[in-house]
C-alpha cells in the first residue's frame, strides 16, 4: 500500500511540476476514447490526457474492469466516475466492462478487448483510440493486454494512441519524471508524439482523492 501512494505522490509532483502545453491538437472536436484497464488508471497514467480535454465534450472512457480483485468492484467502479467528473466527464460519456473474460489479473484474450473497443466506437463515432503501449508503462499485463487488442482493430479509419512506457530507473529516479516522459506515440499511416503535458494541480490532486 506504501508503495503505492509513493508512486501517486511522484506522480503528482511531476505533473505539478511540468508546465508544458501538447503541441499535438485534437482538431475538429472529434471524439477521442480513452480506454483504460481498471478504475485509477485515469489518473494514475493518463492525467494529462483528462486535463487536455477538460471540459470539452468529445471524451469518453472505456474501462475494461471493474478492479474487482480484491472485491470492491463497486465501490472503484463509482470511485471512477466521480474522479472523471472532476475532469469534467459525464456519466454518459463512461462505460465500466463486467465481464467473466475480463476480469482484474486474469489474462485477457485480444478478440474480446477488440470486441468490446470495436462496440463503443462504433456506437459512439470515435475517431481516435488511447491507450497503453506495447510495455504497459507499469508492465501490467492488463495494459499490456490492451495494447495488443486495440493494435488488433482493423476499422482503419480509426486513429490509435499509446502512452509511451519508459525505464524504471528513469521513472523512479526523479520527481520531476512523470508528466516530462507523458508522451503519445500516435500510429496511423505514420508516427507521432503528441506531449500532454500541462495540468493543472488542483484538478488532478481532487481526481486522485475520488480515485
Amino acid at each position: 500500500m506504501r508503495g503505492w501512494l509513493v508512486a501517486v505522490y511522484l506522480v503528482i509532483v511531476g505533473v505539478y511540476l511540468s508546465g508544458r502545453r501538447p503541441p499535438y491538437s485534437y482538431s475538429n472536436r472529434q471524439n477521442t476514447l480513452l480506454v483504460i484497464a481498471h478504475p485509477d488508471d485515469e489518473v494514475m497514467f493518463f492525467g494529462p490526457a483528462l486535463n487536455y480535454f477538460r471540459g470539452e465534450s468529445n471524451l469518453h472512457v472505456l474501462c475494461l474492469s471493474t478492479g474487482n480483485s480484491n472485491g470492491l468492484g463497486i465501490e472503484r467502479e463509482q470511485e471512477l466516475y466521480r474522479s472523471l467528473r472532476v475532469f469534467g466527464v459525464e456519466n454518459n460519456r463512461i462505460r465500466v466492462v463486467d465481464d467473466a473474460l475480463l476480469e482484474d489479473g486474469m489474462d485477457w484474450s485480444t478478440q474480446s478487448i477488440s470486441s468490446s473497443v470495436t462496440e463503443y466506437t462504433n456506437a459512439h463515432n470515435i475517431h481516435t483510440v488511447l491507450t497503453f503501449d506495447q510495455s504497459g508503462v507499469s508492465s501490467h499485463p492488463n495494459h499490456i493486454a490492451l495494447n495488443k487488442g486495440v493494435t488488433a482493430i482493423e476499422t482503419v479509419d480509426i486513429r490509435k494512441c499509446f502512452l509511451r512506457t519508459h525505464s524504471i530507473p528513469i521513472k523512479f529516479s526523479s520527481f520531476t519524471y512523470p508528466l516530462q516522459t507523458s508522451e503519445l506515440s500516435i500510429s496511423s499511416t505514420f508516427t507521432e508524439y503528441a506531449s500532454l503535458n500541462g495540468i493543472d494541480w488542483d484538478t488532478y490532486s481532487q481526481a486522485v482523492i475520488c480515485g
